[in-house]
């Protein structure tokens, strides 16, 4: 009986005991946090700058005849979207009136040529006339000498020869009139090849077409409405306004990384402009920014671009790990499975990341998350968490949780 007692109090003294051990050691071990280590790297602080996708040279196209010159538009032969290349014939104007222009110039300029032809054989003939005149004049004046021909006669002779020269003068001049309507014939010819040309509509330039807004039947000229708008060699970038505090912090050719919002991946750009005022009534300043041309883009599509107005290299923690206190930025960090809090430097914050200047070296473990009141010299059970830093491929998570301590 005192046998069966005795293990009966045993028992009960172990239902007691034990689950207060098992507590104990929980309590030792400390509770659970999410930590990560601390990783050496390059963060980039940027400007978000939003805007639209437009042509970086807008080309416009218009009929090149004067307004009191106008024709219809009589066949159109490109759409708004087509890749065009330098000369392409892109619409026809009704040329029918210019051509018989063209057709009378034709024939001043034929005219001309015959005057031309007539005026060189006036020439010619008043010449061979002069030739024989002087001849004549010269043996009367030998055989005056002799007596054999009166002085009647000799001024004859005198007289004949200065109307043969007279006459090569006059067909001379005749000559140079026929020649300066032939010039004045054929300047009109130009004219009116030109104005004919004109009637052509021809890309300037390779490209593609952005906009179409002439229609069949429609009169063109170079008053009217531009026919088409071209992207100069089909380059696109981003134009967007930023607010005055971050337009000064951005500087000419700084890189960027435009993002197009249609699912494809991200585009490295640079800033290739910035306006040389702010708006005056939103304090707005525009910049734009170059970027390669993939196809299937939109010009005045929505897009969006990071640029990296600082850039700096250090130790990097995710951005949750730092609180400030008292006014000093502090991480707290793992030593021998305790908690220390120490005083660090900011750099460069962006996208959920801070670069720290000092106060923390790479590989060091901190807490993800600074503001759970853990207290110093605390222990704790690490749970650690992998974060990536830029230019290392990211999972769908910027963190990414692995096996338990």
């Amino acid at each position: 009986m005192a046998a069966k007692f005795l293990n009966w109090a045993l028992a009960l003294t172990l239902i007691c005991v034990l689950p207060k051990v098992r507590v104990a050691g929980a309590q030792g071990a400390g509770r659970a946090v999410s930590v990560v280590a601390a990783r050496s790297g390059e963060l980039d602080q940027t400007v978000r700058v939003i805007g639209t996708l437009v042509a970086k040279e807008e080309v416009l196209v218009h009929a090149g005849l004067d307004s009191d010159d106008h024709a219809k538009v009589v066949e159109i032969l490109a759409e708004a979207g087509d890749r065009v290349r330098a000369g392409q014939l892109l619409a026809r104007l009704d040329s029918s009136r210019i051509e018989i222009e063209l057709m009378q110039s034709d024939a001043k300029v034929a005219r001309a040529d015959a005057a031309i032809k007539q005026a060189l054989s006036q020439i010619e003939d008043a010449r061979a006339v002069e030739v024989q005149t002087r001849s004549t004049r010269d043996r009367s004046v030998k055989l005056q000498a002799k007596g054999a021909v009166s002085n009647q006669a000799l001024e004859e002779n005198e007289t004949a020869l200065m109307r043969a020269i007279s006459a090569v003068g006059l067909a001379q001049q005749t000559l140079g009139m026929a020649q300066a309507d032939r010039l004045l014939a054929e300047a009109e010819r130009s004219d009116v090849r030109s104005r004919l040309a004109r009637t052509s509509i021809i890309a300037p330039n390779a490209g593609f077409i952005i906009r179409r807004s002439v229609q069949l039947g429609a009169l063109g000229s170079s008053s009217t409405e531009a026919f088409f708008s071209i992207a100069r060699d089909g380059d696109v970038e981003l134009s967007g306004e930023v607010a005055q505090a971050e337009f000064s912090r951005i500087q000419d050719n700084s890189s960027a990384r435009v993002e197009l919002l249609d699912g494809r991946a991200p585009v490295e750009g640079r800033v290739r402009l910035k306006s040389a005022e702010l708006s005056a009534g939103s304090r707005l300043g525009r910049i734009r920014i170059s970027m390669p041309n993939p196809s299937g883009i939109f010009i005045g599509a929505f897009a969006r671009a990071d640029v990296v107005v600082k850039r700096a290299i250090g130790v990097i923690v995710p951005d949750t790990s730092v609180v400030n206190l008292a006014g000093s930025d502090r991480v707290q960090v793992i030593s021998n499975g305790k908690i220390q809090t120490r005083v660090v430097a900011i750099g460069v914050r962006s996208n959920g990341l801070v670069q720290l200047n000092s106060g923390l070296s790479a590989g060091e473990t901190v807490v993800l998350k600074g503001d759970n009141f853990l207290s110093e010299g605390e222990p704790i059970t690490p749970v650690k968490v992998v974060f990536h830093v830029p230019g290392e491929a990211q999972a769908a998570s910027a963190f990414a949780p692995v096996a338990l301590q």
